[in-house]
């Protein structure tokens, strides 16, 4: 779809605006649920669909993939996947969530005492690898990391 649009000669701007409006939606579709599981060969492959777009949208402009975003003012797939996980994580713990008893308890309501890292949630014991990749117990120590 860029491509075809870039023979029509639209500037950048708006080639960005299609790229934001109809690609990325579908990357990063449920990306909370599936970003803590890729491996480092998944994530270059995703961000290689975003350097790719890049290219297309300021053709000879294009120097690298760090120029190009600062450029069009974009952050990296990664980080906006990052972004979007941490979101989820905080709605989940508003008490209005219908969710917010998916998280364990903080460590606040478990003890008496007056703690240092009260707002902080119990990491949650996982037995294998995968399990401890999967989305729940990775919000639990993103939100543990941004308290």
């Amino acid at each position: 779809m860029l491509r075809i649009l870039k023979g029509f000669k639209l500037p950048a701007e708006d080639l960005l605006v299609v790229y934001c409006s109809y690609v990325r939606p579908v990357v990063e579709y449920c990306a909370p649920v599936w970003h803590s599981g890729l491996t480092e060969q998944q994530t270059m492959q995703i961000e290689r669909i975003q350097k790719r777009a890049c290219r297309l949208m300021l053709g000879l402009n294009y120097n690298t993939y760090v120029d190009a975003l600062a450029t069009l003012d974009i952050p990296s797939l990664a980080s906006r996947r990052e972004k979007l996980c941490l979101n989820l994580a905080k709605g989940l713990t508003k008490p209005s969530s219908p969710f917010n008893d998916w998280l364990p308890p903080s460590r606040a309501t478990l003890s008496s005492r007056s703690l240092r890292n009260g707002q902080d949630y119990s990491e949650v014991l996982c037995r294998t690898e995968r399990y401890k990749k999967s989305s729940l117990p990775y919000l639990i120590r993103l939100l543990n990391a941004n308290s």
